[in-house]
């Protein structure tokens, strides 16, 4: 099969699945408010789509990958069976989590980091087949803490509220700071679209574009890709709807060049891709005050930053080891 035609199937079946969910979940309508009941559960299984779409088109491939998707359906199954337990306390926050739910979130995200390890040779890369290759852990830890740093100085100068800088989660002292970013991080992980989206994301659709695109073009491709799949969600989410799929756009297709450099020089390491996609989505739940301020100067920030790694030799390359890698 052709590229065109399985980039098109992998889009058409991963809109299937997820913008029909979102819309009868009903959480379009709800706001920014998070309530995490069974509404938010089915739009979670629409949030896993990009994910479940390269995970069943890549075991259609061939045994060897037909293995590596039933294993990974089975993790998706017990991270969605752990989610109707969080669903079943209809919490508003992960702090009103009852110890068992929150037990339950720690346990899975652990798993989840053991699986997608570099040690796991049983995890094959869904649109290649291939195995992991044994990173560099300056670039796990890059994906971890380089964004969060970044808006970290960001906030510094654009942070104060009127009454100063704060920060909500420190309220209860550095243990219990500890304590719910821990949480929120892992909640995150499996639940905020790291693990529903970068198996489809950098796992699928990269590699396949990477056939017949540089990695600079590829990421503008990928960008657009994500920030329109987004567009049920800016479209209800906001008074000016126009204006919310535009701000999608300025920021997606900038860091989309921040992730695949991180994801390339790792090299191809799903683990980095997921923390850093993690790392993003747990800024809002820190409590930073004037976070909304903060953003256009993050924004930029991460605008200049892509600039600068889109200009370096392996997003500009045409021959990268991820697109020539053997199928199998």
């Amino acid at each position: 099969m052709n590229t065109t035609k399985q980039l098109a199937i992998f889009l058409g079946l991963t809109w299937l699945i997820s913008w029909p969910l979102w819309i009868l979940s009903g959480v379009l309508g709800r706001g920014s408010a998070a309530t995490y009941d069974f509404q938010w559960w089915i739009a979670q299984l629409g949030v896993f789509a990009p994910s479940l779409s390269a995970v069943i088109l890549s075991g259609f491939s061939s045994k060897v990958r037909r293995n590596n998707s039933l294993r990974l359906l089975l993790l998706f199954f017990c991270i969605l069976a752990v989610g109707i337990q969080i669903a079943s306390s209809a919490s508003h926050s992960v702090e009103e989590f009852p110890l068992l739910t929150s037990g339950l979130v720690l346990t899975m995200a652990l798993v989840s980091l053991i699986y997608f390890s570099p040690s796991n040779h049983f995890l094959l890369n869904p649109a290649t087949g291939e195995p992991q290759r044994k990173g560099n852990t300056k670039w796990v830890l890059l994906a971890t803490f380089g964004l969060p740093v970044a808006f970290f100085l960001c906030w510094l100068p654009a942070g104060n509220s009127g009454s100063g800088w704060s920060i909500s989660s420190l309220d209860a002292g550095w243990p219990g700071f500890l304590e719910l970013f821990i949480l929120n991080f892992c909640r995150n992980l499996n639940y905020g679209g790291s693990m529903g989206e970068e198996l489809g994301w950098r796992g699928y659709c990269l590699p396949l574009l990477l056939r017949n695109s540089t990695p600079l073009q590829a990421s503008v491709i990928l960008g657009f890709i994500q920030a329109l799949w987004h567009l049920p969600i800016d479209l209800t989410s906001s008074n000016m709807p126009l204006f919310a799929v535009f701000s999608r756009l300025v920021w997606a297709i900038p860091v989309t060049f921040i992730f695949t450099w991180i994801y390339l020089r790792s090299p191809a390491n799903l683990l980095t891709a997921l923390l850093l996609h993690t790392s993003v989505n747990v800024l809002p739940d820190i409590g930073f005050s004037n976070y909304d301020g903060t953003m256009p100067v993050f924004v930029l920030i991460v605008i200049v930053l892509a600039i600068f790694v889109g200009r370096t030799p392996i997003m500009q390359a045409g021959n990268t080891t991820l697109a020539h890698s053997k199928v199998r």
